[in-house]
């Protein structure tokens, strides 16, 4: 199971991706996705998967 995040911005999404990240293992960094999104995956360094998903609109 993984806790999936939709910030409003890239900035916002690093924020959080960092944050969460510290301690724990990235299994895939944050990048431009061929579906359109700036996306991330991770757990924390309690055991708790993550997934950031940003959608900025340009």
């Amino acid at each position: 199971m993984h806790i999936s995040l939709e910030p409003e911005t890239r900035a916002e999404a690093e924020i959080l991706f960092q944050g969460l990240s510290d301690g724990g293992t990235i299994s895939m960094p944050l990048a431009d996705m061929f579906f359109g999104s700036y996306f991330g995956s991770l757990t924390d360094k309690y055991g708790i998967n993550w997934m950031v998903n940003c959608t900025e609109k340009k």
